[in-house]
């Protein structure tokens, strides 16, 4: 009799399809490892990925918060030179304030901005080529850069000449100080000064019209508070304000007080009850305001006691619908 081959029983297949099956889940099992492994490193690597963004983004800001510009303030001393740099400009002595600005940075060289303050100094008093020379530190150390560099335009322009080299020399001047202004308006959306150099340069050339637009535009922009008018009626409020026993002048006096003096007399006659001076006393001194400004000065604390008084409320609601 014949052997039967043991392969072909069927215990025999069952046992050889039982090493192919666990042969077969062999591989499945390390291709399943293989690509655990591969996502495991996948996603390790966007963790660390995620871990060091944070950590750059950490060191980031540390450096931002360690490159932030260290303010030097001035001393006592300096903040006086300053203000008597200041005042001498807007009194229309700038040789004394460009002395003022000078001594300010010679005594304080780290203090910002002092570059520019020389610069418009120089330029006001004259001396082009010590403005050019201002305004150029300004600009390489980043001090006031816009203003000075617009203020570098207005001395070429005045001066009849151009940045040195021939190229620049072919350059429409006008077209040049035009874009010096569109820059520094951009930069400065806010600051209505440019638009005062601007629309006189505009009239210096003819254009009328465009500069009384370019006025009215800074006009538009300017600050109340920032006018010299407004801040000295304030000044002279507060004083009012830390003098109890200042009396209010008679009535008689009302045609020579300048706008000042008479919305001083108004609040001080507020104060002890006058309250029909106080209304001619402010007509008058709407006269010597323009309505912004007379709005803003009416706006002021020291007239907030006194805005439930139905006459002066009356007198508000007249400004306003004016």
């Amino acid at each position: 009799m014949f052997q039967r081959n043991k392969s072909n029983t069927p215990r025999g297949r069952d046992r050889r399809s039982s090493k192919r099956g666990g042969g077969s889940n062999q591989r499945v099992v390390r291709r399943f490892l293989a690509i655990g492994s591969i996502l495991l490193g996948l996603v390790t690597a966007f963790f660390a990925g995620v871990l060091t963004a944070g950590k750059s983004s950490d060191e980031a800001a540390v450096v931002t918060g360690a490159e932030e510009t260290h303010v030097v303030l001035p001393t006592t001393e300096v903040a006086t030179l300053l203000d008597g740099g200041f005042a001498a400009l807007s009194g229309g002595n700038a040789n004394k304030a460009l002395l003022e600005f000078q001594k300010v940075q010679e005594r304080h060289p780290a203090l910002s901005g002092t570059d520019y303050l020389i610069a418009l100094a120089a330029h006001q008093a004259g001396e082009k080529t010590l403005a050019l020379q201002a305004a150029h530190r300004a600009v390489k150390k980043h001090e006031m850069e816009e203003e000075a560099r617009l203020l570098i335009a207005l001395s070429e322009n005045s001066s009849g000449k151009q940045p040195g080299k021939a190229v620049q020399q072919l350059a429409d001047p006008v077209a040049s100080m035009e874009s010096a202004f569109r820059r520094y308006a951009a930069l400065h959306p806010a600051d209505p000064a440019v638009y005062c150099h601007w629309g006189d340069f505009l009239r210096s050339q003819g254009s009328y019209r465009s500069a009384a637009d370019t006025l009215h535009r800074g006009g538009l922009r300017t600050d109340p508070t920032a006018s010299n008018q407004v801040l000295s009626a304030k000044e002279s409020l507060a004083r009012l304000q830390n003098d109890p026993s200042a009396f209010p002048p008679p009535l008689t006096e009302i045609g020579s007080m300048s706008g000042e003096v008479a919305l001083t007399a108004a609040c001080s006659s507020l104060r002890s009850n006058r309250k029909s001076d106080a209304l001619l006393f402010l007509e008058r001194a709407r006269e010597f305001y323009s309505p912004r400004d007379f709005r803003e000065l009416m706006n002021d604390c020291a007239f907030d006691e006194h805005r439930s008084d139905p006459g002066l409320k009356a007198f508000l609601a007249k400004g306003t619908a004016d």
